[in-house]
Order: structure tokens, then C-alpha cells, then sequence
């Protein structure tokens, strides 16, 4: 163990001796008798242990408080040897080395009127090397995290009414197994393309949780001083390192070195737990940050479709998902100081969607759910988007709450529970927002499958075809009982190839009996633990359904509780196609309004235009779009179908209401050449019927 000091006497911070030997044979001077005496005047001290290893020490300090007033680098910078000695050194361009040691330290260490001081210490590549001789290249060499079998540490200590603190205790750099549990800091990095060597910077520093949070402890030693681990450095590849650190909090310092792109954030590492750090992420893969530098937001990466078996991924029914109850009106902010009311807000609203549910934890552009929002207590809507990235302090955690995406998923009415798909792009920590506009409602989430990036292995792509009815129990087969399951071939058929992945259906509950639900799973498979559609008492009511092709390219409908007819009208697929990027949503039709189109609601029999190629973020040679249609306060009951410009109106629909409703739908529709749609609304006999029309898009395809 060596004993570093740092002595206060006639103004002078000196560096007291060490307790193993020294090498009479270097060339740097020993410390003199004078300054070992003057140690009862001692300022500073600690116990550190080298492990064998050489290394580096910096030190800076602050006098008020905000490191944005500390001169960038270290005010004091020392280096250490394998026997524990602490010398200076001094730039030396003759050397081939461009330096070597001058000395024991013998200026201040740091300045006793700082607010402040930060000390660093961290390990060089020391195999075969004692670390004596300036001339050999390994007292020199980088600091390499992916080798090293030790870890950097910093301690920061903070002035009191006493002053700074007088003796630090023993501190140690973070070795393997060590009492804290120090483990190699290993990750990957994921981008849509090859990674350089470089691409990606990271600081990363173990913090101390806020109180209301819980994860865990920096080290403690028992004279009460708190260190913790860090590391400085460049990628190698396609992965990231801080050699070896302690499970903790930490904030990280991320810098993409190809677009200038610098966030800084946090997460919590543990063994098995490191994230990856997601180049195509708003947060770069971590659990919260605010943007340094560069544009606000990463630009959205294109990806191809994995399909899952349908898994239920919320219920906060029973707290799965999301652990303290129904959703809450607003977005998870709260103007309250109370940080307790705080963190409850956000955990209210913000959903976990990679990792579970057949997601994987990185690498994911964006979800496929189907969403049901069970008996609201009011009137109003749900918008769900990205957890964005922050701006400002990242300490604040209201730092990333903004303006609500201008656009909706769920239009609810009091008691009714209603389902809808929703393409939901992923965001900080691989989570999504909820936005709910008044009063609060029970969530459920299925997941039905997952972007990723580029052409990711085992991805597909989407394909429209002109729709076309597989399945019209009215006409064939009479409406299904309680408990019932029917098979419905769907590769092969109507446009659809025999070897699609998955299927693009809009799925009608007509005239249903009573309550219950209907659900939609591969052919030959167990059904799952999920629905597509909530069924209510006399109420027509459809919803989008994407779903794998099982055995014999079929798939089974099952509906539940009650008796009903049901309509199965396909879309489109998912194999050889288009790849999608998600976008946060934006409405780009509103009849209310004007928006895209002339202000006044459609009447009866009426067909318009929607583009979409050209608007917001959407370029103009996109093939296709996700899609929200939602239909507002009908004069009457009806329906409404979309399709491409330039093909064939169909004979299916994509929308069924009753006068006076808000009912939405998602689509998944190819567009026309010059990247448009139609849309045609009916109130069938009530020739007089009009309505209002609202159009999300929610992403792209190309």
C-alpha cells in the first residue's frame, strides 16, 4: 500500500514518501527529510494500492461548484511505477518517448481554497513492463480498456464548513472479483453499417443513485470516502470496454465521431447487464441523456421486419409493464419538485419495449403492438411515441419532456374498451411514451414483431396487395360460437406468395352477440395469451392484424365469450418487399382543419387524395406508409376504405362507426406511384352521411 500526502506548509502541497522501496538507481530525486517531518500538517492523504500495475494520476479542481469554470485537462498530472513511486514528467520533444520523469512530486496537489477536487486514477498496459525506464515503450503506452485487467477509479470530495476533507483512507483501482465485484465493463456496438475503429468516444463515470432511486453502491471505505470506477476511450470495432469496473450507476459520455453527434447519460452496469450502444438510438442504447452536440435527433434507421408470436408485453391491470396502475392523463412530466411523485409519473407512462417479448435488448428501430385500452375513464386520446432524448442538465429528470406528437393512436369514450395496432418507434432506454389526454385508463400491449436495421438477418420486407376478402362468415360458414376456431388460408392467395412471412389483415368483428374477444395466431400453434379485437354487444368494429403464416399457410381465428361474425380482408405481407423506417408520428390529413386536403368533412359517396411520398419526413419515392385513419362525429354509420392511387377501388373496408363515433384504424398500404392514396368514405343508405377523416403517418416504407 502507498501512502500518498499532500502537506500544507508555508503554502506549499508536496507528496509524502512511499512505505515500499526505492530504486536508488532513477534518475528522480527522493523526497527530503524536511517535507516527510512537515506530515503532521498534513491537508490531504490516502492509502492507494498500485496491484502491480504503472499508471497515471490527475487532479483538478473547481472553486465554485461548476466544473464548466475548470480549465479543461488536470491541474496536477503524476504517474506512477509497478513499486508505487510518484513522479511528475515533463514533455520532451528530443526524447523519443516525447517525455520522462523529472521527479518526485513536489508542487501543490491542489489548492486548499478549492470548492471541488476530483482525483483520477488509472492504469496503463503494464504486461512485461516495470514501469522504471521512460525508455521502453510500454511505460508509454495507451491505457487499453480491452485488455487491461484493472479499471480506473476518480474520487470527488466537496468542501464542508470544515474545509475539505484531511485523510481519504485506502482506496483501490477495480480488479476482478474484488470486494465490490469489479468485472470486466464489456459491450457492443450497433449501427446500420460497418464500425470503424474510432467511430465511437466514451467517457464513462460510476455516480452515487439520488436518493428516491435505488441501484448500487459506489465503494465506501471505512473512512467514509466514496470512489467509484471509470474509463476514457475510442472503440475498438464493433465493441466498447472500460476494462474492469464496479456495478453501479454510471454517467457516460457518448460521442459519435462520424457525425458529431455527444450525449451524456446515464445507466446502470452490472455483470451480464452492460447495454450496447445503439448508433441508431436516441440515446445512443441508454436508459436516459441529454444531446451535447449535433442535431437533436438521430435520423431514423430503415428496417426490415422480424415477426414474433403474438406475447403480451403490458397489462397494467395486474402492473406487467408498467408496475403502478392505469395510465395517468399527460405524459409521465410533473411540475411538482417532489422527486418520489416524479419518478411515479414517468414509470406511469414510459414502457420497456426491447428485451421482452421475443424484442431483442438493442438494435431496434421500432415495435409492432397491438394496443388495447381497457374501460377509460374519459373522453379523450392516446398518442404513444420515442422516450426522446433530453435538453440541458442531464440531472434533471423533466429534461426530456417536450411538445406531444401531433397525432393519435386510441380514441377512447368513457367504459369502452377499443384495441388498435400501433407502429411505435423505440426510444432512450428502448422504451415508448404514452400520452394520454384526459383521465386514465387500463393499457395491453402485444407485441407482433419488431424493426431492426438495414436488411438485419431474418428480416423481411412489406408488400401490398390489392385487398381482398379471405373470410366472410356472413356468407359462408355462419358466425363463430363461443370458444370456436376456424383455419384461413392466406399464403398462396389473393396476391399473397407462398412463402410470405406474415400477412397484412384488417379483421371485422361483425354484430357480435355479446362481450368477449377475438384472437388471431398462426395456423397449428397453441393460442396465445393475447387479442386483436375487444368485442361489445351489436358494435361492428375492425382492427389491423399482422400476423405469421403457420402450418399449411393458414391461420386460426379464435373468438371468445360470445358469438360473432368476423371478416378477414388482406393487405399485403411481409417477405420480399420494402424495409420500413419509423418516424414519430405526424398527422398529415385533417379534414377539420385543412390540413393536406380541403377544410370540411367528406360526404357520403366521396373519394380524396392523401400524399404522403414528399410530406414531413417522408421522402417522395417511399412505396408505402403506416398509417393511422381515424374517423370523427359521423353524421351516420358507415364505412371507409384506402387503397393506392392508380389501382382498383376494393370491395373491402378499412373502417366500420356508428353515427356520432371516434374510431380509429391502423393500415399498412402501399402507395401510388406519385405517393398517394385514396380514400373513399360510405354512410351507406343515408345518402345525406358525411364525416370528418384524420390521417397519422407513423412510417414509411421504401
Amino acid at each position: 500500500m502507498v501512502r500518498l500526502a499532500a502537506f500544507l506548509a508555508a503554502g506549499l502541497i508536496g507528496i509524502g514518501a512511499t512505505t515500499l522501496p526505492v530504486d536508488a538507481s532513477t534518475t528522480a530525486e527522493e523526497p527530503s527529510e524536511g517535507s516527510l517531518a512537515a506530515a503532521a500538517l498534513a491537508a490531504f492523504s490516502l492509502d492507494f494500492d498500485p496491484v502491480g500495475t504503472i499508471g497515471s494520476l490527475g487532479v483538478e479542481w473547481t472553486y465554485t461548484g461548476d466544473w464548466s469554470d475548470s480549465p479543461f485537462g488536470y491541474d496536477v498530472y503524476m504517474r506512477w511505477d509497478s513499486s508505487g513511486r510518484w513522479f511528475t514528467w515533463e514533455t520532451d520533444t528530443s526524447s523519443r518517448n516525447y517525455g520522462r520523469p523529472t521527479g518526485y512530486h513536489a508542487g501543490p496537489l491542489f489548492d486548499p481554497a478549492a470548492a471541488i477536487v476530483r482525483i483520477e486514477f488509472y492504469p496503463h498496459d503494464a504486461d512485461g513492463c516495470s514501469g522504471d525506464d521512460p525508455e521502453q515503450d510500454c511505460y508509454w503506452e495507451v491505457y487499453d480498456p480491452f485488455d487491461e485487467n484493472h479499471g480506473g477509479i476518480a474520487i470527488q470530495v466537496e468542501r464542508t464548513a470544515d474545509g475539505l476533507p484531511t485523510d481519504l483512507g485506502p482506496v483501490h483501482l477495480a480488479t476482478p472479483g474484488d470486494a465490490w465485484g469489479g468485472f470486466p465493463v464489456v459491450g457492443s456496438v450497433i449501427a446500420d453499417g460497418p464500425i470503424s475503429n474510432g467511430r465511437v468516444s466514451i467517457d464513462a463515470f460510476q455516480i452515487p443513485c439520488s436518493w428516491h432511486e435505488t441501484c448500487a453502491p459506489v465503494p465506501t471505505n471505512a473512512q467514509g470516502t466514496s470512489f467509484g470506477a471509470f474509463g476514457t476511450l475510442t472503440t475498438t470495432g464493433d465493441s466498447w470496454s472500460t476494462a474492469i469496473g464496479w456495478p453501479g450507476r454510471y454517467t457516460i459520455f457518448v460521442t459519435d465521431n462520424s457525425t458529431g453527434r455527444r450525449i451524456q447519460g446515464f445507466d446502470d452496469l452490472a455483470p451480464g447487464s452492460v447495454p450496447d450502444i445503439d448508433l441508431g438510438a436516441p440515446c445512443f442504447g441508454l436508459d436516459r441523456c441529454v444531446v451535447m452536440a449535433g442535431a437533436s435527433e438521430v435520423t431514423p434507421p430503415v428496417g426490415a421486419f422480424h415477426p414474433t408470436a403474438p406475447t403480451r408485453v403490458l397489462d397494467t391491470r395486474i402492473g406487467l409493464g408498467i408496475p403502478n396502475g392505469a395510465v395517468r392523463a399527460g405524459d409521465g412530466s410533473a411540475a411538482t419538485t417532489n422527486p418520489e411523485i416524479r419518478l411515479d409519473q414517468r414509470r406511469n407512462h414510459d414502457l420497456v419495449v426491447t428485451g421482452v417479448g421475443g424484442v431483442p435488448a438493442s438494435g431496434v428501430s421500432a415495435v409492432l403492438l397491438n394496443l388495447t385500452a381497457v374501460e377509460p375513464t374519459a373522453n379523450g386520446y392516446l398518442t404513444v411515441g420515442p422516450r426522446p432524448a433530453g435538453r440541458g442538465n442531464v440531472f434533471d429528470d423533466q429534461s426530456d419532456y417536450g411538445a406531444w406528437p401531433s397525432a393519435s393512436n386510441l380514441n377512447l369514450s368513457r367504459g369502452v374498451t377499443a384495441p388498435n395496432m400501433v407502429l411505435a418507434r423505440v426510444g432512450a432506454g428502448g422504451a415508448i411514451r404514452f400520452h394520454l389526454s384526459e383521465g386514465s385508463t387500463h393499457l395491453i400491449a402485444d407485441v407482433a414483431g419488431w424493426f431492426g436495421y438495414g436488411t438485419n438477418a431474418d428480416g423481411v420486407g412489406f408488400s401490398g396487395v390489392t385487398p381482398a376478402r379471405l373470410l366472410d362468415s356472413r356468407l359462408a360458414g355462419g358466425a363463430f360460437s363461443s370458444g370456436e376456431v376456424r383455419r384461413v388460408a392466406v399464403a398462396g392467395v389473393a396476391g399473397v406468395p407462398a412463402d410470405a412471412r406474415s400477412v397484412v389483415l384488417n379483421v371485422t368483428a361483425a354484430d357480435p352477440v355479446g362481450s368477449g374477444y377475438v384472437t388471431v395466431f398462426p395456423a397449428g400453434s397453441a393460442a396465445p395469451n393475447a387479442s386483436n379485437l375487444n368485442l361489445r354487444r351489436g358494435v361492428t368494429r375492425p382492427n389491423l392484424v399482422v400476423v405469421e403464416v403457420g402450418a399449411a399457410g393458414a391461420i386460426d381465428l379464435l373468438a371468445a365469450g360470445t358469438s360473432t361474425h368476423l371478416l378477414v380482408d388482406v393487405l399485403g405481407y411481409f417477405g420480399s418487399g420494402g424495409m420500413t423506417t419509423a418516424v414519430d408520428p405526424v398527422r398529415v390529413f385533417d379534414t377539420r382543419t385543412g390540413r393536406g386536403t380541403a377544410a370540411g368533412a367528406m360526404r357520403h359517396g366521396e373519394t380524396r387524395t392523401i400524399r404522403i411520398g414528399g410530406v414531413e419526413s417522408v421522402p417522395a419515392g417511399a412505396t408505402g406508409a403506416h398509417v393511422n385513419i381515424t374517423v370523427v362525429s359521423p353524421s351516420a354509420a358507415g364505412y371507409l376504405s384506402v387503397w393506392p392511387t392508380g389501382a382498383a377501388q376494393p370491395t373491402v373496408s378499412n373502417l366500420n362507426w356508428r353515427a356520432g363515433e371516434v374510431v380509429p384504424n391502423m393500415a399498412i398500404v402501399g402507395l401510388g406511384p406519385d405517393g398517394t392514396l385514396q380514400v373513399f368514405l360510405s354512410t351507406g343508405n343515408d345518402t345525406t352521411g358525411s364525416g370528418h377523416v384524420l390521417v397519422d403517418v407513423l412510417g414509411w416504407i421504401g
